[in-house]
């Protein structure tokens, strides 16, 4: 990458900005840079232009395109030639390889099962779509601060690190080679499937030292299972473990060979077992009789990895912050007013119920708040509400992007009465007004005809979410296309700023109307400096029949 125009402050294609160097490897450089125009950091790795695996590392990013699952990092763009160098630019990920994470030590078993399961139910869509990853490994797996799995390098980091390009599944000189070719490649993402599993269950790597972890140890040449090196590691980890990199797997067990059944197999795996069980071939007390393979240790000692039993030492008492200490401070000084203080509310209690009883015992309805409370709303003589009925839900989406953009797809999850399943947006960078894009988004709901409304439930997903509420007139045989602040179609009816609870229930007048509209106004973090609203459940009331 010598003598090319490219570092820090460049500006590719007139409008990626380059900010710093990530990483060099496989004569390939990666760089953070910020897309000007979209507003968002992407990354870009980048090749000379007589690099002689620019074409298939170009014709790699084109390929890995019909991939959709979300956990790939997603090729956005893809420059042939500029100022001497080939690129391709994905977007960016705050995730920390795990590469990095295992450099401190092992993780728990279910947690490393858990990662490993994602990267494998990945795959599994990538090899239906044809197109296998064939370099899989810690460096390749990003992991979130929120525990989500990103997976970096589809078909591009193969193009750069084979020895030969790699064959074009949609070649049609050779249908079978290529068929050959493609399950070779998706048995090779199996074999590192196994690898980085067993790289999270013991922070070591099979075959030798790699992505800054020590060698794995072995016996007589076999690699020794996870259970062997480390105390704690579930068995069900493993055992799932073996079946993927023993040759052959203990007790004649079945090698695991798809993706699809590694993932549903580690989706089982529970919590550690606290130390190795009798079907343990290799016993904490034979550690040191054990021979070590060449390059994983000193002769005549013991494999470094395995861990002789011993008490856990006791951490020093953790010392407390400022904020911490004037917290426990602050309930010292209000310890022994307790008893006054709840003496004084009971008081109270009983001076509003006399004043209640003087003013009258007719009771009178609050009025909403301006910030609209989240309780549930009644009309006055309506005590007894019942869900009703919704036909279909929509969604209405504004400009830029337009319709049939906001996971149209996934729109029944709102109402299909399970709150484990969601709608969400789409992800917006940098503000939670849809990134300064648009007025909101809209969920339409159809009632199917005229019905007496008299409260909306709305379970979010995450908070905060700013919302308002409209409904058309009884009227209307149709629900209005165009968005509240471009028609007066669409009748405002209730309205939460930065609801900060996951179920919102706005108190709102009886209306009667057969289309009502969630507009989200704002939407919350998820975490990586994106914004995305999520519904998990959408339930409207009304009068009891």
């Amino acid at each position: 990458m010598e003598g090319q125009a490219i570092q820090p402050g460049s500006i590719l294609a007139g409008r990626y900005r380059i900010d710093d160097l990530v990483g060099e490897a496989a004569g390939s450089t990666t760089w953070r840079a910020f897309d000007q125009i979209l507003n968002r950091s992407v990354s870009i790795r980048a090749v000379a232009s007589d690099d002689p695996r620019r074409a298939a590392f170009l014709e790699a990013a084109r390929r890995s395109t019909v991939v959709s699952d979300p956990r790939f990092l997603p090729v956005l763009d893809a420059v042939p030639d500029e100022d001497g160098i080939a690129y391709v630019v994905r977007e960016w990920s705050r995730g920390l390889p795990l590469s990095v994470i295992l450099r401190e030590g092992p993780l728990p078993s279910q947690r490393g099962a858990t990662i490993v399961a994602e990267v494998a139910e990945a795959l599994a869509y990538a090899h239906e779509a044809g197109m296998p990853h064939r370099a899989i490994n810690p460096s390749t797996v990003l992991v979130k601060d929120n525990g989500a799995v990103r997976i970096t390098g589809l078909g591009t980091e193969y193009a750069l690190r084979a020895a030969a390009p790699a064959p074009s599944p949609d070649a049609a000189d050779d249908p079978a080679a290529d068929a050959a070719a493609r399950h070779a490649g998706e048995q090779v993402d199996v074999r590192a499937l196994g690898r980085v599993l067993y790289a999270c269950l013991v922070a070591r790597w099979p075959g030798g030292r790699g992505f800054g972890l020590p060698p794995a140890p072995t016996e007589h040449g076999r690699l020794l299972r996870p259970r062997q090196v480390r105390a704690g590691v579930s068995r069900d980890a493993d055992r799932v473990c073996d079946r993927i990199l023993g040759q052959p797997p203990r007790h004649h067990a079945t090698p695991l060979i798809s993706p699809r059944e590694i993932a549903d197999l580690l989706s089982q795996v529970t919590e550690d077992d606290s130390m190795l069980d009798d079907d343990t071939e290799i016993t904490l007390g034979e550690i040191g009789l054990l021979p070590v393979a060449a390059g994983n240790g000193a002769p005549n000692g013991p494999p470094p990895a395995l861990l002789p039993s011993r008490p856990r030492p006791v951490p020093p008492p953790r010392e407390l912050t400022r904020l911490e200490r004037s917290r426990e401070m602050a309930r010292h000084a209000t310890e022994g007013h307790r008893k006054l203080i709840w003496l004084g509310m009971v008081l109270l209690i009983v001076i509003a119920a006399l004043v209640s009883y003087v003013v009258g015992r007719e009771s009178v309805e609050p009025t909403a708040s301006a910030s609209g409370a989240d309780t549930r709303g009644s009309q006055a003589g309506v005590t007894d509400t019942e869900p009703l009925r919704i036909e279909s839900i929509t969604t209405l989406d504004p400009p830029p992007d337009g319709n049939d953009e906001e996971n149209d797809e996934d729109v029944g999850f709102a109402f299909d009465q399970d709150p484990s399943t969601a709608w969400t947006t789409k992800s917006y960078y940098t503000y939670p007004d849809f990134g300064h894009l648009k007025d909101g988004v809209g969920l339409v709901i159809d009632l199917g005809s005229d019905k007496e409304v008299t409260g909306v439930e709305i379970q979010f997903g995450t908070a905060p979410t700013s919302y308002r509420l409209f409904a058309t007139t009884p009227d209307a045989s149709a629900p209005p296309s165009e968005i509240p602040s471009a028609t007066d179609e669409w009748k405002p009816f209730g309205e939460r700023e930065k609801a900060i609870v996951p179920t919102a229930t706005p108190r709102i007048p009886a209306i009667r109307t057969q289309f009502v509209m969630l507009w989200l106004t704002k939407v919350p973090p998820d975490g990586d400096g994106t914004y995305t609203g999520v519904v998990n459940e959408i339930t409207v009331e009304g009068p009891a029949t």
